[in-house]
């Protein structure tokens, strides 16, 4: 036995399936070839008026349809001429965003790095709003108004007078190493040092003194009060030295938050203030107009480093520090007529800093690839992208940065394997003149980046530490991005040619009645085929008799009764009926023979002569 099995597809929606189970082996070879063609002409013809009767543009979608790659090439860009501000989007990050600006502008994306540059000037008198304290590092601040002790400001400057007793109080040994300075917070500046780095600067702190020089003749027992400096001679026995008496002016720096410790910066201490040969007339030393300034390499760093903790202010401070030795037992005495701090000066010049490893960009995201797809097609492969668009810069680059350079990234993978591959800044010819970048992005892997989504990057990178002192801007115009891919198909291609007007849209629903009747017919008729070739094979193609006779076996065989008789002819019946049916035919045979044919000789006529037929009609004898 063997399955036929028969399917018919009818657009996507409906399947009509025939199955017939033949046994083959019962049928003669000849049969078997009419069965077979029979199923196969069946099968053409319904075929034939089944899509006979369905419109042209149905059967397209019936047909099984072979698969086809297409190739396409399309620029991924959208505005790319910068004509609006649409599709792209600067990016700067955070950390940088005082460092560049994006801007879309007359056609055009600029890249701005910002470079900047300035003074800070701070000139003040010492006055009244400055803080006046004792330094705690030194001494304590002297009882003010005492004697000849008193200090504080005027329209000059801050000033200090003090007179030191040995034997006095409530100061006593414990004057010896008085201290006042001056505290002030500067002004901020302009801008947040943090993103500048200072190029130069300068403190400048005046000063002056006078002091009390010389004594009364060796041996009268009295100190009228001079400071003694290496040089001083005394006819005292009891009169002795070590460092002597001295002042310090000094200047400072500290944070404005005082975080830290003040940052010393210069100092001036005396050593031969009071020499008594330097006396006048009026045994008065004097220390002229003088200043103060430290040096300008440790200035800067100092300044840079305090603006770590306050990026826009700081904190001066100026003040002075006394030393009274004790030279005379019992009797010794200093005056410091008047010590004076009058102004302060800081200046310092900063340029824009530019950090390593600084970007900014101009970011499109594409299209998606899948969005490609048309009609009954898949995305394969992308083939090929390459890149295009201009560039031009306003000012010559700086030379304090060699390696800067416009990169491209795509898909965030930087395209920078060779020195084509990107642009540095330094090496823009000229100003003003526009160049074009044109590069494929194949080569190096990069292709393999694109998988759906599609996004470039125009990248401006800093490669160096440097100062910039006025803005440079790279402005970008006409990106191009083209990208070839193939799509693959499975539809034929469609024709060149405009197929005619189809006379509306089918609906294969409007045609499911016909499918239907001709589904149940087929069925009907290869039903039957299947029945009669099952029926021929078992039944029919016996004679009635030997169809009796093997039913008769088959009831012998499962011990059934007979319910009725088989009749069967005697052997002499049957031979008269069967010389009874030759007579017949040689008659008619005859009589055909001699109508057609009068003319014929006497020969011929004898071979069919009475006497011939007489013997024919003679009882055949023997014994069968």
């Amino acid at each position: 036995m063997r399955n036929i099995l028969i399917i018919y597809l009818i657009d996507t929606k409906f399947i009509f399936v025939v199955n017939m189970r033949v046994n083959f082996k019962q049928v003669k070879l000849k049969k078997k070839h009419g069965v077979l063609l029979t199923l196969v002409t069946t099968t053409f013809l319904i075929n034939l008026v089944l899509f006979g009767a369905i419109p042209q543009n149905a059967t397209n979608r019936l047909l099984i349809k072979s698969s086809f790659d297409e190739s396409y090439s399309e620029n991924w860009i959208a505005n790319g001429d910068f004509s609006t501000n649409l599709s792209w989007y600067g990016l700067i990050p955070s950390s940088y965003k005082d460092d560049f600006s994006t801007k879309i502008s007359g056609g055009g994306a600029d890249l701005t790095v910002i470079g900047d540059q300035g003074t800070y000037n701070f000139y003040d008198i010492i006055d009244d709003s400055w803080t006046l304290e004792r330094n705690q590092d030194w001494g304590p601040l002297p009882p003010n108004n005492t004697g000849l002790t008193f200090y504080g400001t005027d329209d000059y400057g801050g000033y200090l007078s003090y007179q030191w007793l040995e034997g006095s109080n409530p100061d006593g040994q414990l004057g010896q190493n008085p201290s006042v300075q001056w505290r002030k917070t500067i002004p901020s500046t302009e801008v947040s040092m943090e993103g500048y780095e200072i190029t130069s600067a300068s403190l400048q702190v005046t000063f002056n003194a006078t002091v009390t020089a010389g004594s009364l003749p060796s041996g009268s027992g009295y100190d009228n009060g001079g400071i003694d400096v290496l040089g001083d001679t005394y006819g005292e026995a009891d009169w002795q030295f070590y460092d002597g008496d001295y002042v310090r002016f000094y200047a400072n720096l500290a944070d404005a938050n005082n975080s830290i410790s003040p940052l010393p910066q210069t100092y001036n201490q005396s050593k031969f203030l009071g020499l008594d040969t330097n006396a006048d007339g009026s045994d008065k030393d004097y220390f002229p107009d003088s200043t103060l300034s430290p040096m300008e390499g440790r200035l800067i760093d100092d300044l840079d480093e305090l603006f770590q903790y306050n990026d826009t202010s700081l904190t001066l401070i100026v003040g002075i520090n006394i030393f009274c030795e004790d030279n005379d037992d019992g009797t010794d005495q200093d005056i410091w007529d008047e010590l004076r701090i009058n102004t302060v000066n800081l200046t310092f010049t900063y340029e824009k800093k530019i950090e390593k490893a600084s970007t900014a960009s101009f970011r499109q995201d594409g299209d998606l690839l899948s969005n490609t797809v048309v009609g009954n097609s898949s995305f394969k492969s992308v083939d090929n992208v390459n890149l295009n668009f201009d560039y031009s810069i306003d000012k010559p680059w700086t030379s304090e940065s060699t390696h800067s350079k416009i990169l491209v990234q795509l898909n965030g993978l930087t395209c920078e394997e060779d020195d084509d591959d990107y642009i540095t800044l330094i090496d823009i010819p000229s100003t003003g003149t526009i160049y074009s970048y044109n590069r494929s992005l194949s080569s190096y892997g990069y292709i393999n980046e694109i998988t759906d989504y599609v996004n470039i990057s125009i990248l401006l990178l800093m490669d160096d530490d440097f100062r910039l002192t006025e803005n440079i801007t790279i402005t970008i115009d006409n990106v191009v991005l083209d990208i070839d891919y193939t799509l693959a198909f499975l539809d034929p291609p469609p024709p060149e040619t405009p197929e005619p007007e189809p006379p509306g849209p089918f609906d294969y629903e409007d045609y499911l009645w016909l499918v239907y009747l001709l589904a149940i017919t087929s069925g009907v008729v290869i039903a039957g085929l299947g029945t009669y070739s099952i029926l021929y094979v078992t039944y029919l193609k016996y004679p009635p008799l030997v169809r009796k006779i093997r039913a008769l076996r088959r009831k012998v065989r499962k011990n059934k009764s007979l319910t009725k008789p088989i009749l069967v002819k005697k052997r002499a019946t049957l031979e008269n009926v069967a010389l009874k049916e030759k007579m017949q035919v040689l008659n008619i045979d005859t009589k055909a023979i001699a109508a057609s044919k009068a003319t014929t000789s006497a020969g011929a006529v004898q071979k069919i002569a009475p006497g011939d037929v007489s013997d024919v009609s003679k009882k055949p004898t023997g014994g069968k």
